[in-house]
C-alpha cells in the first residue's frame, strides 16, 4: 500500500505463491538461443560439451560399430515393455550421438596418446572419446590413467597398469580397441640393462 502496489496484483501474490519473473524466463531464452548457435555453428564443440553430461552411459562398443548400429541399438531400447533407468538414460546419450552422426560428426576410438581423461577432443573436426568413455573406467580412474601415461611416455602397458591402479578388465577393453597401439605390454630387458 505504501508503494502503491495494486490490490489485484497483491492478492494474485497470496494465490500464486511464485510468480516466474521475467529475467528468469529472459535467463532460459538467452541460454536457448547460446545453444542454439553452437549447435548450428560449432557443432562438434557443442556435442563435445553436451556429451560430456552423458559419458558414463554411453556404449561405446555401440558407437564406434556407426550410425546403424547406434540406431538398432535405440529401436531395441524403445521396444522394451519397461526400461530400467540406467536404459533410458543410455537411451537419451545415444539419441544424441545418432543426431552426432547423421550430421556428419564421426566419432574417434580412444587412444592413449591422444584421449584425454574426461572431456572429450575435436580433432579435424572429429570427436574422440576419452577414457572415461570405457565401461568401467570412473572419473578417478580415467584421470589417474592419463597421468600414469604422462608421467612417461616410454611406459610400457603393464606400468601404466601398475601407476594406474587401473584393474585389467579395463586395460583389456583398451587393448582390444587398440587404444595402446604402439606401446610394449611389459619393459623388456636386453643384455646392456643387466
Amino acid at each position: 500500500e505504501e508503494n502503491n502496489v495494486p490490490e489485484w496484483y497483491v492478492e494474485s501474490c497470496k494465490k500464486i505463491k511464485y510468480m516466474f519473473p521475467k529475467a528468469h524466463a529472459a535467463a532460459y531464452v538467452t541460454a536457448a538461443v547460446k545453444l542454439g548457435w553452437f549447435k548450428i555453428h560449432k557443432p562438434v564443440e557443442f556435442y563435445a560439451a553436451t556429451l560430456t553430461k552423458h559419458t558414463n552411459n554411453l556404449e561405446l562398443d555401440t558407437i564406434m560399430k556407426g550410425i546403424g548400429a547406434v540406431k538398432q541399438r535405440i529401436q531395441e531400447i524403445k521396444a522394451l515393455p519397461k526400461p530400467s533407468a540406467k536404459e533410458e538414460d543410455t537411451l537419451d546419450a545415444l539419441l544424441l550421438v545418432y543426431e552426432m552422426l547423421a550430421r556428419g560428426i564421426d566419432v574417434l576410438p580412444v587412444d592413449a596418446r591422444k584421449s584425454k581423461a574426461v572431456t572429450y577432443s575435436v580433432e579435424d573436426g572429429k570427436l574422440r572419446m576419452p577414457f572415461l568413455a570405457v565401461a568401467g573406467c570412473g572419473e578417478g580412474a580415467a584421470i589417474k590413467l592419463r597421468e600414469a601415461i604422462d608421467a612417461d611416455e616410454n611406459a610400457c602397458i603393464d606400468d601404466i597398469q601398475s601407476a594406474s591402479g587401473i584393474n585389467s578388465t579395463v586395460i583389456d577393453k583398451l587393448k582390444e580397441m587398440g587404444a595402446f597401439n604402439g606401446f610394449q605390454q611389459s619393459a623388456q630387458l636386453s643384455l646392456f640393462d643387466m
